[in-house]
């Protein structure tokens, strides 16, 4: 499932407007319209939104499939960062992420796993 059935079936469990996400998120509601019919695809900094909104992580809609897990099982790819990115000034778009390392092995896995992930919106054009 991609990223327009992703959002048609949030908004529709949400019962919630185009309108209504277009002014939670910062977007004209036909903006939001078109991602949902695929036209267009939504900058990170949208994507970041729209997860808050939903209370899913980024990964339910960069993800290839959800393998039938539920919306919020999706491992975050946020981290200590989720807290930065919320509480950044309004209207600049993050152009660095950070990686902090302790010299473990499970903040080396961590860091790999967030730059893969990185890496893939990269690749697929959403950065």
């Amino acid at each position: 499932m991609g990223i327009p059935e992703k959002l048609r079936q949030l908004k529709a469990a949400n019962r919630y407007t185009q309108a209504f996400i277009g002014e939670k998120i910062g977007v004209h509601y036909t903006t939001y319209a078109r991602w949902e019919r695929g036209e267009t695809v939504p900058i990170l900094e949208h994507l970041l939104k729209l997860a808050e909104l939903y209370g899913v992580d980024l990964e339910f809609f960069t993800g290839d499939d959800s393998g039938g897990r539920s919306m919020r099982q999706f491992p975050s790819i946020t981290n200590d960062s989720e807290s930065s990115y919320k509480n950044r000034p309004t209207g600049t778009n993050p152009t660095s992420i950070t990686i902090t390392l302790d010299g473990s092995d499970s903040a080396l896995q961590a860091a790999v796993q967030k730059v893969t992930k990185i890496s893939r919106l990269i690749s697929d054009g959403y950065l």
